[in-house]
């Protein structure tokens, strides 16, 4: 399902007539406070906000909606690392991981297309591999480690051993086991 996330804007356009922008999310996620990172300046000059797969927005217009469907048409072969063009990844049955792999950067950044990008990573983005809460920063690979998270009125923040926090937008509890 992941891989025609990237393809809601045109499934769904009939729905979205009214909406400025259209977009997608992983379901373990837990909320900070957007508004505090999603700007009004944010949203009136960018057309894709975020790029990881876990939260991704798209401006609402048709160069921008299609812009998927129009290289599938066309059996567009951007390739990734593992040689799989976009026709591959519509007509198997694995995940490519297509809403956060280079395909949709690809394609988002083309000419024709020219979409403003907000690549910021203001999310909590939680190692599962690790008990302890590390953070990964998928720009340069660091990790930061978190004693706890705290969700208070609206609020998600990290905090330190040190007693310092970090607001974050959002948490990606990405395949995180929450029990033993």
């Amino acid at each position: 399902m992941t891989d025609y996330k990237p393809l809601y804007g045109k499934f769904f356009s009939d729905y979205l007539k009214e909406y400025d922008f259209w977009g997608f999310c992983d379901v373990d996620l837990i909320w900070g406070n957007l508004a505090h990172f999603i700007t009004h300046d944010v949203l009136k000059n960018y057309d894709r906000i975020y790029s990881r797969g876990h939260l991704e927005l798209f401006r609402n217009l048709p160069k921008i909606t299609n812009a998927v469907i129009d290289d599938y048409s066309k059996y567009h072969t951007l390739e990734n690392t593992m040689g799989v063009s976009i026709k591959d990844i519509f007509s198997h049955s694995y995940a490519a991981h297509f809403d956060e792999g280079p395909h949709l950067q690809a394609i988002m950044s083309q000419p024709r297309t020219n979409a403003r990008n907000y690549i910021h990573y203001d999310m909590a983005d939680i190692k599962s591999t690790k008990k302890q809460f590390i953070c990964i920063n998928p720009i340069d690979n660091s990790e930061e480690a978190f004693a706890y998270f705290k969700w208070e009125n609206g609020v998600l923040s990290g905090y330190r051993l040190d007693g310092t926090f970090k607001e974050f937008a959002y948490a990606h509890l990405q395949k995180r086991k929450m029990s033993e």
